[in-house]
């Protein structure tokens, strides 16, 4: 985020989603989703969505945020772009999945298309780099895990002073079985951010896989230290 002290860089990623209520929008915030999985990401956005049209929401649970998602799907709009919700530096606009008539080696056929567009504040985040991150995301969407991961590594290199890209990475780089490289990057993470909650775990487990216990183990004391 910005800020007028410099650049502002977060342990989470608390992602806020853009729910429209009577009289105006309101933005609850799944906070720490790179901890989560699918399923409880889904299961917490419908509770804060329900919650936020009954206007039961905490003020903690809309105050703050590190990047939002909005999504006029529903209403059939294809594409749209959204303004930035200050001081974060981006916002997702997702847009509705629909058949559309596509062209698979050299042949016209019919796929399901979602159109998503990124607004950045150029003070944080690049134009090339916010490309890369929405590359990685629509390969991820296909289920291409080495493609993502390919886009991922650009990404890192391109922010190489960013834990949260570095831990991206490094679950794309896990999904495909490089569990080696997948170390390093996580490793490299929590050396830039020793104080992202989770990361400490994250590295122990994986170097447990590994079969360095002596390593696994002083990454877990690390992690309850921190905790």
């Amino acid at each position: 985020s910005y800020t007028p002290e410099g650049i502002a860089m977060h342990h989470n990623a608390d992602v806020s989603m853009a729910v429209a209520i009577d009289g105006g929008l309101i933005t609850p915030i799944i906070r720490s989703a790179e901890l989560k999985t699918l399923s409880a990401i889904s299961n917490e956005m419908q509770d804060l969505g329900k919650r936020a049209k009954e206007r039961k929401l905490k003020p903690e649970e809309f105050q703050g945020g590190t990047f939002s998602v909005s999504n006029l799907g529903m209403f059939g709009i294809k594409s749209f772009s959204s303004i930035i919700n200050e001081p974060q530096g981006a916002i997702m606009s997702v847009g509705a999945g629909e058949q559309r008539p596509v062209v698979k080696n050299g042949q016209l056929a019919v796929a399901t298309v979602m159109t998503v567009t990124l607004t950045c504040d150029h003070r944080v985040v690049d134009g090339a780099t916010g490309a890369r991150f929405l590359q990685a995301c629509a390969w991820l969407a296909q289920g291409q895990a080495a493609a993502a991961t390919t886009a991922l590594q650009a990404l890192a290199s391109e922010q190489a002073g960013s834990a949260q890209v570095h831990r991206m990475l490094a679950r794309a780089l896990a999904r495909t079985g490089r569990r080696d490289d997948a170390i390093e990057a996580l490793a490299e993470a929590a050396r830039l951010d020793p104080a992202m909650p989770g990361v400490w775990l994250a590295l122990a487990e994986l170097r447990r896989e590994a079969g360095d216990a002596a390593a696994a183990e002083a990454d877990y004391l690390r992690h309850v230290a921190q905790v």
